[in-house]
C-alpha cells in the first residue's frame, strides 16, 4: 500500500480564490531537494516547480489543517519514495533515535528512524503538495526571525 509523500512546497496565493499568482517556493522547502533529506524529492527543483505549475488546478485543492493551507495531490512523476516503513516485530530492532532540527534555526527534536540501508523503500504513488498562502509564509518567516533574535539574546 503506497501512501502519499508530504511535500512542503510553499506557494503564494490569493486567499479569496486560491489562484496561483506567482511561482515561488519558500527557501524552507529547498531542503526537500537535498539527497540527505529523508523525504528527498529526486527531481530538479526548478523543473519540479514548473511541472507543479502545469498540473495546478484550483478545483482539485483539498482543505488543509488551517484556512491558509491547501493540499494538491498529484501522481508521482518523480522517483521519490515513501520515506515511511511500518514498524514490525521483525524490524523493530533496526530502529534508531536522534535529536534533529529541520533547519539550523529550529531546536532539535527527538526522531525515530530506520537507517536507509536497513529497509526497502517504495516509490510513492502520489505527491501531496502542501500550499500556504503568501500571508502565512510571511508571518511564519517573520516569527522565526523574531524567535531567533530573542533566542540569541538569552
Amino acid at each position: 500500500m503506497n501512501i502519499s509523500l508530504k511535500t512542503y512546497i510553499c506557494r503564494q496565493f490569493e486567499r479569496s480564490s486560491w489562484v496561483l499568482t506567482t511561482k515561488h517556493t519558500d527557501p524552507f522547502c529547498f531542503r526537500q531537494f537535498e539527497p540527505t533529506n529523508s523525504s528527498f524529492i529526486n527531481f530538479d527543483r526548478h523543473q519540479f516547480e514548473q511541472r507543479i505549475s502545469e498540473l495546478y488546478d484550483s478545483t482539485k485543492l483539498k482543505d488543509g489543517y488551517a484556512p491558509f493551507c491547501k493540499h494538491l495531490f498529484v501522481e508521482n512523476f518523480t522517483e521519490t519514495v515513501v520515506p515511511l516503513v511500518r514498524i514490525t516485530p521483525e524490524n523493530e530492532h533496526l530502529l534508531r533515535t536522534a535529536y534533529e532540527a529541520r533547519t539550523e534555526k529550529e531546536l532539535p527534536v527527538l526522531k525515530r528512524y530506520f537507517p536507509r540501508e536497513s529497509v526497502t523503500l517504495h516509490k510513492a504513488k502520489y505527491l501531496d503538495i502542501i500550499l500556504y498562502s503568501k500571508e502565512q509564509v510571511q508571518k511564519e518567516n517573520a516569527a522565526m526571525s523574531t524567535f531567533l533574535t530573542e533566542y540569541r539574546q538569552h
